[in-house]
This record gives C-alpha cells, structure tokens and sequence, in this order.
C-alpha cells in the first residue's frame, strides 16, 4: 500500500511540474501571438506603428527599425516553436497516464 502511494505522490508531483511547463509554454505563446498581430491586420494602422529591433553584443546595443513584414516573420517563427513546444509538453502529459 505504501509503495503505491509512494507512486500515486511521483506521478502527482511530476502532473505538477508538466503543467507548470505547460503553463509558462503556453504564455510565452499567447504573449509571442499577441505581439505578431500587432505586425499585421488594417493596413493603414500596421502602417502607422513603428517596429524597432535590439541587437545585443555584450554590453553593446544597436537598434533598427524593421518593416511590419520583417516583425510578422520573426514573431511567427517564434510563434510557431513556442506552439511545438506547447504541443510536445501536452503530449507529455498525456502519456503520464
């Protein structure tokens, strides 16, 4: 009896920490989306915000401003790994069963 609730509290536990995985995947994706809509939609408003990219090197910053386009692309690449990883964490945690 005891080794088996031993096991019920180890498949609990790790249910917590994937969802908490879960959790922080899926908000990086929202927040990435969010952001990613903001380069597209009615062209006269994307036309009127002004996109801006920080380059880092160590202590060095360079920004440039992109186009809408160029911000659409990279948010969407972003946006697609963060909804594999998204995926690959619920399949996770529906094998846990």
């Amino acid at each position: 009896m005891e080794v088996r609730l031993n096991m019920i509290e180890q498949t609990l536990n790790k249910a917590i920490e994937i969802k908490n995985r879960l959790d922080k995947a899926r908000e990086i994706q929202k927040n990435t989306e969010e952001k990613r809509n903001l380069c597209a939609g009615n062209t006269s408003e994307v036309a009127t915000r002004s996109f801006k990219l920080s380059i880092t090197n160590g202590t060095n910053i360079r920004e440039i401003h992109i186009s809408s386009r160029a911000a659409y692309e990279a948010l969407d690449i972003d946006f697609r790994n963060a909804s594999k990883v998204v995926d690959i964490i619920e399949i996770e945690l529906d094998q846990l069963n």
